[in-house]
């Protein structure tokens, strides 16, 4: 009997069953809390963090807190170690009053600065000018933070480290102060923290908020003014809170829906952002703020930064130039002059100093604004570019989402990564590796929130690019997703104000995301604008807006578009248009919009039903269309979306669905208008004429033609393999009717890296006929760890 061992060649003329089988050290996950700061500033003096892991500083230098030496600078300067080494891999800094904090990629905090009262973590009351490693943290950190003169650090294990000042209780210590770094009893779960000037702010994965420290203005947010809180107080009244950022004697909390933000404590300049200089004991509601994607608090002022880049304040010197400190406070939301695309934003300064804030914008290039750069005519705060401060490190864009196209992303050493969520009912699905240790997915996935993960190798992890986390009762961590309304329909008519709301994504034009189309500019222009061109906003979404008043009658419109598929810029009809017509003379294609009395009643839907009450039954292969009906059947917008709740069981696309493999699944409609929701069973069972080939989830290792009615076949794997899961389960043959045929899979007694697949006795392959041999990816290596992915192939016997 002729024995093969399978080998890929340069001409392909062999097969490889080469399989990887993953070894891991067991479940991980990247860690709570990941809210890497690029940018930060204390009272005098900014940090930044460049692309390329470096920290820079400028400003007042009195303490050593730019870590370059003595002497103060304007502009900005690398850290530097006096021994010549630089501080590198940094993925986070924070400024305190006149300190500085930096966490390196792989857990480490180093600090440097001020240090009379222990908050450098060094055991030392002794100021220091050169970066050094804290001491005495036994786990790696997160996430870090920094007040006047206290330090927090938050751990893999979602615990809270704390030192430094502790005079009203903020390092939650029994000493006035603490130079050694210790866990703040009472805590667990957290995953996100804040340093206020002389309190400390944790949000455990629940979204609910604790505080210590002081209190006498409210800042426990539990109804009372205590003015030392050694131990962690919850919060009343407020819940789901993703992150919180604190001020001197106030807290800002957003909420997981980004269109909800909430604020406590001192008010008296208006930091609060209600429209009254009122203290709260209580959270209480922000108005006229939505769509937030960052937000920090400072002195007696607070930042919020928008999902389409734009930034206003409130609070003190936010209305109005130096010194009027109290006159020109702004107890209301204040856009900032000169800046619509940042991507970060910081603030600091005190009342001895002028009040500044900082922005990056999407080019990494370094904004800042002070009292004493205010427009002069409008007195309105406006943003300056800083000089030499360039290629800041941008947050993650992932997951990238635009519109309802969300794009996973994933780096690291692995074999095989998957994604699963909420939007899929957890079925796990495989991401594509685009280039070394780089794995991506996109999905269309409708507006909601959403828990979702990785399995990196067959081990759960949050997304490490996603700081927003999320823990359910028994611990376990997940990574959120929020995918903001959209509506896949242009232009929509509100007939009570008689205006057209037109809608662009470079998604519906050319089939590119944001991350490659860069568009840059999108205008409208039609009969109703006399033909000139009115911009469209860019929304936080990367999708484009406009609501313009429109009269009844036909409209005749097109988009103007400068991205990168274009030189200049473009005249496009609207790709969410399907009525559109050619101009007889030149050609330019416009798209039309009806407006008519009866279309500016706007009706509503209220539900969606599939035509169809009995489960769908199909073979593999098979399709079948499906009808909805809308309720009700006069509404405005009738576009609906199709999903799979299994891509791998089945597809359904428009309506139509297409049988992929054995198993239960169910399709999905979707009302564009309303997210109404109807399902349908599908049962896929195999086909009854041969084997589908190949199959979803399963590694193609091609065909081969003419082999033996005997054959043996010897499968080399790159470790050795565990004889238990050698077995009829995992290593079988199948006819083209689907029918195991008598082989049997055994492991070479000298080299357990081999395993053979041979005929039994009495048994041998009929000639002429097709046969399918499977591996299935629960083979395990000597550790017990399963293969990357399953595999098979097709084979015909001679004739």
């Amino acid at each position: 009997m002729q024995k093969f061992k399978l080998l890929y060649t340069s001409l392909g003329a062999l097969l490889l069953l080469l399989f990887t089988l993953i070894y891991s050290a067991g479940v991980y996950a990247y860690g709570l809390g990941t809210e890497d700061n690029s940018l930060d500033t204390g009272h005098e003096h900014t940090l930044y963090l460049t692309e390329d892991g470096h920290v820079f500083g400028y400003g007042d230098n009195g303490y050593g807190q730019l870590g370059v030496g003595p002497g103060s600078f304007s502009d900005p300067e690398p850290v530097n170690h006096t021994d010549g080494s630089r501080l590198v891999d940094v993925r986070s800094v924070a400024a305190g009053a006149y300190h500085s904090v930096a966490l390196t990629n792989d857990g480490t905090v180093y600090t440097w600065g001020n240090n009379m009262a222990g908050q450098l973590g060094d055991g030392t009351t002794n100021n220091n000018d050169n970066f050094t490693e804290v001491q005495g943290i036994d786990t790696d950190i997160t996430a870090i933070a920094a007040g006047d003169y206290h330090t927090l650090a938050l751990d893999e294990n979602g615990d809270v480290w704390a030192w430094g000042d502790n005079a009203f209780g903020q390092v939650n210590s029994s000493q006035n102060y603490d130079p050694d770094p210790e866990i703040v009893s009472g805590l667990q779960g957290i995953v996100s923290i804040a340093a206020g000037a002389e309190h400390s702010v944790a949000v455990n994965g629940q979204g609910e908020v604790f505080s210590w420290g002081r209190g006498e203005e409210g800042q426990m947010a539990d109804g009372n003014t205590t003015r030392v809180n050694n131990a962690p107080v919850q919060a009343n009244n407020i819940s789901d809170v993703r992150f919180a950022a604190a001020g001197k004697h106030h807290t800002i909390a957003l909420r997981e829906d980004r269109e909800n933000l909430w604020g406590w404590g001192s008010n008296d300049y208006g930091q609060l952002g209600n429209q009254n200089r009122s203290e709260y004991l209580a959270p209480q509601q922000i108005p006229d703020l939505q769509g937030l994607q960052d937000i920090t608090a400072h002195e007696n002022y607070t930042v919020a930064l928008e999902d389409n880049g734009s930034v206003r304040v409130f609070g003190e010197n936010t209305a109005g130039s130096w010194p009027n400190a109290g006159s020109s406070a702004s107890a209301a939301p204040v856009l900032m002059q000169n800046m619509s695309n940042a991507t970060a934003v910081a603030a600091g300064g005190d009342r001895s100093s002028e009040t500044h804030v900082q922005a990056v914008d999407e080019d990494g290039d370094l904004w800042s604004w002070e009292m004493s750069t205010a427009n002069p005519s409008t007195n309105q705060p406006e943003f300056s570019e800083i000089t030499g401060a360039h290629t800041v490190f941008q947050p993650s864009i992932y997951p990238f989402v635009q519109g309802q196209e969300v794009l996973f992303r994933y780096e690291g050493s692995a074999q095989d990564v998957r994604v699963t969520g909420e939007f899929n009912d957890w079925n796990e699905i495989r991401m594509n590796q685009v280039s070394s240790g780089v794995w991506e997915i996109q999905l269309t996935i409708p507006p909601g929130d959403y828990r979702y993960g990785f399995e990196v190798n067959n081990n759960w992890t949050v997304d490490p690019f996603n700081s927003s986390r999320t823990t359910d009762g028994s611990g376990s961590t997940y990574s959120q997703l929020y995918v903001p309304d959209y509506d896949p329909a242009s232009p929509t008519v509100d007939a009570s104000a008689g205006e057209a709301t037109f809608t662009y994504s470079s998604y519906d034009e050319h089939g590119d995301l944001e991350l490659d189309a860069e568009t840059s500019q999108v205008a409208v222009m039609g009969d109703f604008t006399d033909w000139a061109e009115v911009s469209m906003n860019r929304r936080g979404n990367h999708t484009w807006e406009l609501t313009l008043p429109i009269d009844p009658g036909e409209h005749h419109y097109r988009f103007v578009v400068n991205d990168a598929h274009t030189s200049g810029s473009s005249e496009i009809r609207d790709p969410l248009n399907g009525n559109s017509q050619d101009h007889a003379i030149t050609g330019q294609t416009n798209s039309i919009v009806n407006v008519s009395d009866e279309t500016q009643v706007e009706v509503p839907v209220n539900g969606v039903s599939i035509n169809r009450n009995d489960p769908i039954n199909l073979q593999v292969g098979e399709t079948e269309n499906l009808l909805y009906s809308i309720q009700p059947s006069n509404a405005t917008n009738q576009n609906v979306r199709w999903r799979s709740t299994d891509d791998t069981v089945m597809s359904v696309e428009s309506g139509t669905i297409t049988a992929q493999d054995e198993g239960s699944a169910a399709a999905v409609v979707t009302t564009a208008d309303g997210g109404y929701v109807d399902t349908i069973p599908v049962q896929v069972s195999p086909s009854e004429q041969a084997v589908p080939y190949p199959q979803t989830g399963y590694e193609d290792f091609g065909e081969m033609t003419n082999v033996s009615p005997d054959k043996e076949w010897s499968i080399d794997f790159s470790q050795n393999v565990n004889p238990s899961s050698v077995h009829s389960n995992n290593f079988y043959v199948v006819d083209e009717r689907d029918e195991e045929v008598a082989v049997a899979a055994r492991v070479d007694p000298q080299d357990a890296s081999n395993v053979t697949i041979e005929p039994l006795s009495g048994f041998s392959y009929d000639n002429g006929a097709t046969y399918y041999l499977f591996i299935e990816e629960t083979v395990e290596n000597m550790h017990g760890y399963h293969m990357a992915e399953a595999g098979h192939m097709k084979f015909t016997i001679e004739p």
